[in-house]
């Protein structure tokens, strides 16, 4: 005989381990007498590991329907026999939630193009296994593991996870694939694979659907808000999710490819003026340009970044990174005490952990607080999560490291510098400064003067300072005689003829 109690209670089950809720249904339906449906889109997928990529999407794609099915009206037993043994077998398959995940680097296919795509997917869904209430590791930790070849369980180990997730995505037209994997990192085993393939204005549902998935399968009983984030689809306009996809790709690539990065997020947002991510984004990396490039940057750069933070908290108030701009804009013009903004920058930190620019921001307000120690840490912690051509994120930990009297590591940081940019002002000018002042080393100095004298380097008004302080005064005059005549100019003749 059929036993409607047993089927009622495994349904309960199923909608627990899905977070579904039976007055507002997104995956069950009951429908009264009848029975239960099951109301999310099923699509035939290929399951294949990210690894194994032998089969290109074109190919697969010529066997996929071309409109998602729906699981027609069922039985309790029909739908449990479907449904149930996926569910209860991944969440099997990991006995508690882990404390930590790790998303391995999204790999792409089909050429550099996709570079970008594979970057957003990658912090999409360390973004969005966050919301779900899982530990994630942050983007550069996981880093140096794309490509890699070590074992997943020595990869676990080493990043101090209990899960790893892997990532592969291909993309052919107007569709994209997204290969996902799940590893125990006790076992090394695969509990969980799928792919999903869609079109390419999907890919923030895609993103979505892959965080939900590794929730059940990690038995995971996220909060309803984290839901309701998890729901959030930020664009499915392609042409502006290809230009957000270019401008985090330049952004990435350092200081010299940021005008281009600006230029495209502000095209993404004039195809999608609900485009908060990209809203967000662009206010991020104008706070960047204008703390990082200070006189050298458009002197309304720090003016022109309010707009698009208060843009992006309006549309999506989750995001940290419109009030870390407006903090670091209010800051940056003297509106607020550095005692007010380490108040609300230490708010939002939780949220931030994988923000380069929230760390600038406070290094700078711990300097303006005399916090030293913490302003290194902090410059630290940007330099690891900045690009890796961002010179003068280098520059302010070498600064910071002068400061506490650290010159041989001030004066390793500027030689790391000029190894990335060895015609940077900025970086030249630094090496001497930590050397003569901090090494008592003038021989840097006097290679300075020299190569700017002969015109081999432009000139640097600093470097007068540097023959004043070896009192070779003959020396920093004729540095000085290089420069047009100013006030300060003339300021500088008048200490070195007192002198």
């Amino acid at each position: 005989m059929f036993d409607g109690s047993i089927v009622y209670n495994k349904i309960n089950q199923l909608r627990k381990a899905l977070g579904d809720d039976p007055q507002h249904p997104r995956f069950i339906e009951t429908i009264p007498k009848r029975g239960y449906r099951l109301i999310t889109p099923v699509v035939p997928v290929q399951h294949v590991a990210p690894q194994g990529r032998n089969q290109t999407l074109a190919e697969s794609s010529s066997t996929r329907p071309a409109k998602q099915r729906w699981l027609p009206l069922a039985s309790g037993a029909a739908l449990m026999a479907v449904a149930g043994p996926l569910a209860w077998d991944l969440a099997t398959h990991i006995q508690s939630q882990p404390p930590s995940i790790a998303v391995l680097p999204c790999e792409p296919f089909g050429g550099t193009d996709d570079d970008g795509l594979a970057l957003g997917v990658h912090e999409q869904l360390i973004e969005k296994l966050r919301n779900v209430g899982f530990e994630v590791k942050s983007r550069t930790a996981v880093m140096t593991y794309a490509q890699t070849l070590k074992p997943m369980r020595e990869i676990a180990s080493e990043l101090d996870a209990s899960a790893l997730v892997e990532c592969s995505m291909q993309r052919a037209e107007h569709r994209v694939r997204v290969s996902v994997a799940l590893v125990d990192a006790k076992t090394g085993n695969t509990p969980w694979r799928d792919s999903y393939e869609r079109e390419f204005a999907d890919i923030f549902a895609i993103e979505s659907d892959i965080a939900r998935s590794v929730a059940v399968a990690l038995k995971a009983k996220p909060t309803a808000g984290q839901l309701a984030e998890l729901d959030k689809i930020q664009s499915r306009n392609p042409t502006a999710i290809e230009l957000y996809d270019s401008a985090r790709r330049y952004q990435v690539l350092g200081v010299s490819s940021w005008p281009t990065a600006e230029r495209q997020y502000e095209q993404a947002t004039l195809e999608d003026p609900t485009f908060a991510l990209a809203f967000a984004q662009l206010a991020l990396l104008r706070l960047s340009m204008s703390y990082l490039w200070r006189s050298n940057a458009d002197p309304s750069l720090l003016e022109k970044t309010q707009e698009p933070a208060e843009k992006a908290i309006a549309l999506d108030p989750s995001l940290p990174a419109g009030p870390i701009a407006l903090i670091g804009i209010r800051f940056g013009r003297g509106a607020e005490t550095a005692a007010e903004a380490l108040e609300e920058l230490d708010a939002i930190e939780p949220r931030a952990k994988d923000i380069s620019e929230f760390y600038s921001v406070r290094r700078s307000v711990y300097e303006g607080l005399g916090k030293m120690e913490e302003a290194l840490a902090d410059a630290k912690r940007a330099v690891d999560l900045g690009p890796p051509l961002a010179v003068p994120l280098l520059l302010y930990e070498g600064i910071d490291l002068q400061l506490l009297h650290r010159f041989d590591e001030a004066d390793a940081i500027a030689e790391q510098a000029l190894t990335i940019a060895p015609g940077d002002p900025g970086a030249r000018w630094l090496r001497i400064q930590f050397r003569t002042c901090g090494l008592g080393d003038t021989a840097a100095a006097d290679a300075e003067r020299e190569a700017m004298l002969n015109g081999v380097v432009p000139l640097s008004g600093p470097v007068w300072i540097s023959a004043w302080i070896e009192r070779d005064y003959d020396q920093t005059l004729r540095v000085l005689d290089r420069f047009p005549d100013g006030l300060w100019r003339q300021v500088a003749i008048g200490m070195v003829n007192h002198a």
